[in-house]
């Protein structure tokens, strides 16, 4: 582990049923208390909840130490501005995709389906950590009837449609690595380990919030970025499963609620009838071939559901039709031009029935963390999917007219300037890269311009926006109850 605050050498001596160990810093002097108290209750039993009393004290002396002395740490995580002003990171929200996965769809009228090999969807038990997996209240598991369907519906092979692969556990275990690099190792915002030499970094729940859509794929994804982040195994002692959170189908605000929102699933079949009868003829020429060589009538035709399966046999080596291989670059972009016409038709209606909640949620953890409430996480891991990047990049004005890559993140850290009470920024990466928002004359935007941005598209009464308009029996099409945009 990088970084002289934390590096740490232990020597144990064992007695009877315990472990007294002492822990020195890499002078030979110095007892860390935070590091002695978690070692001195890691053999303490556990109560039903999975955690021991002293073990939660522990993590909250964790917490306080590395909030109060890590004066090392805070260094670290600066940034000097050209104009002189020195900001410190407070916070971070991390939005990512899931891993790649096997595909939502079959190739239409197309019956040379792929072999889908059920260990292609095998977990990695020595990857990935222990969860505990609630609802956002530490109830049960809510069930979630669109997740169960994707697992009961089996591929050629033995996988069902929408499983992470282990190709995608992969990507997530990279994603994770990626920010434990840089706000672990780098950075040292996130604590660094001080019960074990190797470990690099101890989860904390008090530091960390993770929570995930209700889809097996996501969920896993989240649990192996948690685990790239903090490892397999909880080397800390401290006994403690990480949890992630997830909701209901109709609280979930993580990506576009159709099912809660009658009037978003208008607006989206509002889009998808203006897109079909407005396209170019070379557009309508191209669909005449697809369906021919597809055999399939161009109603069938539908370039988003030909993307997802191709995308996906692409990620995994798995044949594509040759008919489709010279015609893959098109499709993409088809598709890409029409899921971003769901959220750019009625805009900004779309985007705000789509995301506002989440875009109130992401400014309620900003403001709660100026404010300086203890109980909100300095990092929050968000487990979400395409239709949440989607239009996320749209209202910030960042969308560069590409698909989302599996595992795919934005991450949204806010900093503090040291010599001001009120100032704040917020500096955006996407995939690990920087993005200069168009609000902005830098990477570093301020706050204030950042929260009246996302503020424009948060409705002020969400159940009202909801309601359909009456121009529109939402009895009309079959399928109602379906989700117009799937999550993928």
């Amino acid at each position: 582990m990088r970084g002289s605050a934390w590096r740490r050498f232990a020597a144990v001596v064992v007695g009877g049923s315990g472990a007294s160990w002492l822990l020195l810093d890499d002078s030979g002097g110095g007892i860390d208390s935070a590091c002695a108290a978690a070692a001195a209750t890691a053999a303490a039993p556990a109560r039903d909840d999975g955690l021991t009393q002293e073990t939660w004290q522990t993590t909250q002396l964790m917490s306080q130490q590395i909030h109060d002395n890590g004066v090392g740490r805070r260094e670290r995580a600066t940034v000097q501005l050209p104009d002189g002003k020195t900001l410190r990171l407070t916070q971070v929200q991390a939005y990512f995709r899931h891993g790649a996965r096997t595909p939502l769809h079959s190739l239409p009228g197309y019956a040379g389906e792929v072999h889908w090999d059920e260990k292609m969807c095998n977990a990695l038990p020595d990857t990935e950590r222990a969860l505990r997996i609630t609802d956002v209240n530490n109830g049960p598991l809510p069930i979630n009837p669109a997740n169960l369907k994707q697992k009961y519906n089996k591929l050629p092979g033995g996988c069902h449609v929408g499983c992470l692969t282990l190709l995608g556990r992969f990507e997530a275990l990279n994603l994770g690595q990626r920010l434990r690099d840089r706000y672990i190792d780098d950075l040292e915002f996130i604590s660094a380990s001080c019960t074990h030499p190797t470990d690099r970094g101890t989860y904390i729940p008090q530091d960390v919030y993770v929570r995930s859509t209700n889809f097996d794929r996501t969920i896993e994804t989240t649990r192996l970025v948690v685990s790239g982040l903090f490892g397999a195994n909880d080397n800390s002692n401290t006994g403690l499963h990480v949890q992630i959170r997830t909701v209901g189908r109709d609280e979930e605000f993580l990506s576009p609620n159709t099912y809660a929102c009658p009037r978003l699933r208008q607006l989206f079949r509002e889009a998808k009838r203006v897109m079909e009868v407005n396209r170019p003829s070379h557009v309508k020429k191209f669909i005449a071939e697809l369906a021919s060589i597809l055999s399939v009538t161009e109603k069938e035709v539908r370039f988003i559901t030909l993307r997802d399966v191709i995308s996906c046999r692409q990620a995994h080596s798995k044949d594509i039709p040759r008919e489709l291989v010279k015609s893959k670059g098109r499709i993409n972009e088809l598709a890409i031009e029409d899921s971003v016409a769901f959220f750019r038709y009625n805009f900004p209606e779309a985007i705000k029935l789509s995301m506002g909640r989440m875009f109130q949620n992401l400014l309620s953890l900003i403001d709660s963390s100026i404010r300086g409430d203890a109980s909100v996480a300095r990092m929050n891991l968000f487990g979400c999917h395409d239709t949440t990047i989607f239009p996320l990049l749209l209202a910030l004005g960042i969308f560069d007219d590409r698909w989302p890559p599996f595992a795919g993140d934005v991450c949204i850290e806010l900093y503090h300037d040291i010599n001001s009470v009120s100032d704040y920024y917020v500096r955006l990466t996407y995939c690990g890269n920087a993005l200069q928002l168009p609000i902005a004359s830098s990477e570093f935007c301020p706050y204030k311009d950042f929260q009246s941005l996302l503020s424009g598209f948060i409705p002020a009464d969400m159940a009202e926006a909801c309601k359909p308009k009456e121009r529109e029996s939402m009895n009309k099409h079959k399928g109602e109850n379906k989700s117009v945009v799937n999550n993928s």
